[in-house]
């Protein structure tokens, strides 16, 4: 196999003759991650002339991602075997040395997942869409309605209210939080594919969300909430204002974004939809540590006063995410 260098445009052209489900490759993306120091290259797999998957990739300090910030990376058209990952990781050895891949594949398992993004094909209006859940899901979302809980959607104005649920959120949690001036950013470079949903209840925000609209899928990208509110079921009734506005814009696919195995975000997503896709990650030994940094982390972050952790949580999170 080999990797073949193209130009952006060609990139993209060619992967929407294969592009099946929601993924991030919003062609904006090198706008966005060469603001946060990235040097975007695109190329094309190969075998014996044959096109065989996509990769975009991006360059910080002699390091090699695919994709930063989002679910996705290397997309085989194909599903892989063991001697195909194998091949894989021996040429991006050679390639990129240093380098974090995360590979999918349509209708493929791997026996060691990395991580998993469910996703929903959306029917044709909402009442349809109602009905296609399970009783459960239905009732769950209308005793959301019941709390009076309000929806609103934007861009860069709602950026404040946003940061100030999304950073509350990861502290709880014991996470670093990235930088106001990264999800504006992200909103300037995606444009009017960027929408920020917030949820309200008596004047105040208690929840938010951003995704990120790539034609006709949408994914999203982060989801908080204030874990004081959670009786008022306000992340059922974000994501049911989500998948209404979706099909208001003719959207097709809806992802909940990636999350781990058996994780209350896994139970959470496969409540709405069964169907999924599943990540792998190749890398190379210099980065089996930051998982480790990351974890023995987060145990003493949640303990640091909140206005301090939000100081230094950015420089921390660009190293660890």
């Amino acid at each position: 196999m080999e990797l073949i260098s193209v130009k952006k445009s060609i990139f993209f052209d060619e992967i929407d003759r294969f592009n099946q489900l929601p993924i991030s490759y919003n062609s904006n993306v090198d706008i966005f991650l060469e603001k946060q120091g990235f040097k975007m290259f695109f190329f094309h797999l190969k075998k014996n002339g044959e096109l065989k998957g996509f990769l975009p990739i991006a360059k910080k300090n002699n390091l090699y991602f695919s994709i930063p910030y989002f679910s996705y990376g290397l997309y085989l058209i194909n599903p892989p075997d063991k001697q195909i990952l194998q091949s894989l990781n021996t040429l991006f050895k050679k390639k990129f040395r240093n380098y974090y891949v995360r590979v999918f594949s349509y209708n493929s398992s791997f026996s060691d997942n990395y991580k998993t993004s469910v996703y929903l094909k959306l029917q044709n209006n909402i009442n349809n869409q109602l009905s296609f859940f399970k009783s459960k899901i239905r009732s769950q979302i209308k005793k959301s309605i019941k709390n009076k809980l309000k929806i609103i959607s934007g861009s860069n104005v709602l950026i404040d209210s946003f940061y100030s649920i999304y950073s509350k959120h990861m502290h709880s949690l014991g996470s670093p939080s990235y930088s106001k001036s990264f999800f504006e950013d992200f909103m300037n470079s995606y444009q009017n594919d960027a929408v920020i949903f917030l949820v309200e209840y008596n004047k105040q925000y208690i929840a938010c969300s951003l995704c990120l609209i790539n034609k006709k899928n949408i994914e999203v990208i982060l989801a908080s909430s204030l874990r004081e509110y959670n009786y008022l079921s306000s992340n059922m009734f974000m994501y049911w204002e989500m998948i209404k506005y979706s099909i208001s814009k003719d959207i097709v696919f809806f992802s909940f974004g990636r999350c781990n195995y058996s994780s209350t975000q896994f139970k959470f997503k496969t409540q709405w939809s069964k169907t999924q896709t599943n990540i792998l990650k190749l890398n190379s030994n210099k980065f089996y540590n930051l998982k480790i940094l990351k974890n023995l982390f987060s145990f003493f972050y949640k303990k640091i006063p909140f206005k301090i952790a939000i100081k230094f949580g950015s420089i921390i999170a660009n190293r660890i995410y």
